[in-house]
C-alpha cells in the first residue's frame, strides 16, 4: 500500500476533528427531502459475529450479501441512512488503503448505501448531527469500543470533500479555521531514502514512524476482526511499515520502511511472474489504486478449479496502516478478480 501525504493530513484530521465539532455551532438539520417509509436502519441479513458470515470465505460473497435492496435504500431517511452506514459489516475497508481518501472511494464503490448518502444533499448536515450527538454521549458515560468506531468513522466522512462540501459556509469557516495550521503542524516530510532489489536497483523508501496511539490501534484490530473473522493477526497495526517493504524488503515486524512502488523488484529481472506460486512467492494485487502486496506462506494441493488460484493460497500481508494479517488470499480487502492477481517467484 501506497502512503500519502493525504494520509498524512487525514490521520492529523481525524486528531483535530474530535475536538472541532464541539466548538463549532451547528446549524439544525436541513429539510430531508427523503420521506422516510422505514423508521430505522437498514437490518443486515448476516451481520458480523455470526456463523453464517464467518462461513463467508471470500470478499465478492460479503459484497453480495452486503448490499442494500433498492426499494429499501431509497426510502431510508438520511438519518438512518447514516447508521446503516455506521453499520456495514465492510465498514473497517475505510482504514487500509492508502489513504482514508481512497478507503473512502473503495467503500462507496463497493457499497450502494454509502453511494447514496454521497447523493443526498442534507448528507453534511446529518452527518455532523451523528457526531456531535455521539460526542455529547461520550461525556456522560465510558465509551464503548462501538461509539469509539462510529466516531473514528464519521470523522473519516466528515474529511471527504463529497460532504464537505455540502456543509454550510459558516461550517466551512470554521472547520477551515480551526483546522488549517493545526494540520500542517501534524504534517511531518518523511526523508527520502533508498533499499534496493536482489539484483541492486534502487527503490525509494520514507520512514515514517509510529503515528497510531494504543486506542487507534485496538479500534482498528476490532474493526477488521468483525469484518474479517478467518484473518489472523499476527501483529498489531502500525504506520512504521507497509504490505510492500514488508513482502519485498524485509518481513521483520521491526521493519521501519513504508515503500510505494515495488515495481522495480520485478522489472529488473529480481523476480520472475509465474502462473503456478508456491511457498515464499509474492501475490501482487494489481487493480489500480487498489495495489496490495503478500507473501504466499501455504497452498493446497491440486490444481485450481476454473483457474481460480487465489482460493488454494494462504497469504500473509500488512494491511495498509493496520496489522500484519495471514489470510485466505481471497478473503481481504483488496482481491477483486482471479485476473487482477500476479504471483511472482525469485
Amino acid at each position: 500500500m501506497r502512503f500519502s501525504k493525504c494520509f498524512k493530513n487525514s490521520l492529523a484530521s481525524l486528531l483535530v476533528m474530535s475536538t472541532l465539532f464541539l466548538n463549532i455551532g451547528f446549524t439544525e438539520a436541513k429539510n430531508n427531502h427523503h420521506n422516510p417509509v422505514i423508521a430505522k436502519s437498514y437490518d443486515f441479513p448476516v451481520k458480523p459475529g455470526s456463523n453464517e458470515w464467518k462461513n463467508l470465505s471470500s470478499k465478492e460473497e460479503k459484497l453480495k450479501l452486503t448490499q442494500i435492496p433498492e426499494n429499501d435504500l431509497k426510502n431510508l431517511s438520511t438519518s438512518d441512512l447514516i447508521e446503516t452506514v455506521l453499520n456495514y459489516p465492510l465498514i473497517s475497508d475505510l482504514f487500509v488503503f492508502d489513504s482514508y481518501e481512497q478507503g473512502f472511494k473503495a467503500v462507496s464503490s463497493n457499497f450502494n448505501g454509502l453511494s447514496e448518502l454521497v447523493k443526498r444533499e442534507d448528507a453534511g448536515t446529518h452527518l455532523i448531527q451523528a457526531y456531535s450527538e455521539l460526542k455529547s454521549s461520550q461525556k456522560k458515560k465510558k465509551v464503548s469500543d462501538e461509539t469509539r468506531i462510529k466516531l473514528m468513522v464519521l470523522e473519516i466522512l466528515l474529511t471527504q470533500n463529497e460532504f464537505a462540501s455540502k456543509l454550510t459556509p459558516e461550517e466551512l469557516e470554521s472547520f477551515h479555521a480551526e483546522t488549517k495550521n493545526k494540520i500542517e503542524d501534524h504534517v511531518s516530510i518523511a526523508a527520502t531514502q533508498y533499499v534496493t532489489t536482489p539484483n541492486g536497483t534502487k527503490v525509494e523508501v520514507m520512514q515514517l514512524g509510529e503515528q497510531l496511539s494504543s486506542s487507534d490501534k485496538t479500534a482498528i484490530a476490532n474493526m477488521i476482526k468483525a469484518s474479517y473473522p478467518n484473518a489472523v493477526l499476527l501483529s498489531p497495526a502500525t504506520t512504521n511499515y507497509n504490505c510492500h517493504s514488508y513482502a519485498w524488503y524485509s518481513q521483520s515486524t521491526s521493519n521501519t520502511y513504508w515503500m510505494n512502488d515495488p515495481s522495480a523488484y520485478w522489472t529488473d529481472g529480481s523476480y520472475k511472474r509465474t502462473t503456478n506460486p508456491g511457498v515464499g512467492n509474492k501475490i501482487y494485487y494489481s487493480t489500480s489504486g487498489n495495489e496490495h502486496t503478500g507473501v504466499i506462506t501455504s497452498r493446497v494441493a491440486g490444481p485450481p478449479s476454473n483457474g481460480d488460484m487465489a482460493a488454494l493460497l494462504t497469504v500473509t500481508s500488512k494491511w495498509g496502516q493496520a496489522g500484519l494479517y495471514r489470510h485466505n488470499a481471497k478473503d481481504c480487502p483488496y482481491y477483486v478478480s482471479e485476473s487482477a492477481i500476479r504471483y511472482y517467484y525469485r
